[in-house]
Order: structure tokens, then C-alpha cells, then sequence
């Protein structure tokens, strides 16, 4: 199955399928960039329940709500995670 995320820092498209770990250190390096931002928090939260590590997806997605608590789909990502 193949997921295409975007970045909120650019126009970049990034096609992850089995390369879930060369997105999440495109990511480490761009959340020493713009640690506050939310999508980005998002997307690593994503990346991590992709990867089947439920604990660390649940953690990036509080903080992604945490910046912007009114943001549905990060919610949305959040409950999805906490079902699993």
C-alpha cells in the first residue's frame, strides 16, 4: 500500500511505502527547522503507526494537537491510532 504525505514546509511530495525510514529522518531533519509545527508532528505520528510503533505515533500526534488543537485531522489521526 502507498501513501503520498505532504509536507507543510514545502511543495515536496514524499512516496512512502517501505521508505517510512528515509521519511522519518527527512523529517528529524526538518523538525530541527520548524519544531513547532504541527503537520509535521503529523506526519512523523503517521510514519511511526505506519511502522507499527502505536506508542511513539500516539506521542507525536498529542504534540501536533498540542500546537494546533482545533486542526480535525490530526484528531481524526490521533483516534485512529488510539483504536489500534
Amino acid at each position: 500500500m502507498m501513501m503520498i504525505i505532504m509536507t507543510a514546509l514545502s511543495d515536496d511530495y514524499y512516496l512512502i511505502g517501505s521508505d517510512k525510514d528515509v521519511a522519518l529522518v527527512k523529517y528529524r531533519v526538518a523538525a530541527t527547522q520548524t519544531p513547532n509545527s504541527s503537520q509535521l508532528w503529523n506526519n512523523i505520528g503517521m510514519c511511526f503507526f505506519g511502522k507499527g510503533k502505536h506508542v511513539a505515533a500516539v506521542a507525536c500526534l498529542k504534540r501536533a494537537v498540542y500546537f494546533t488543537p482545533f486542526e480535525w485531522i490530526i484528531s481524526y489521526n490521533l483516534g485512529d491510532v488510539m483504536r489500534w
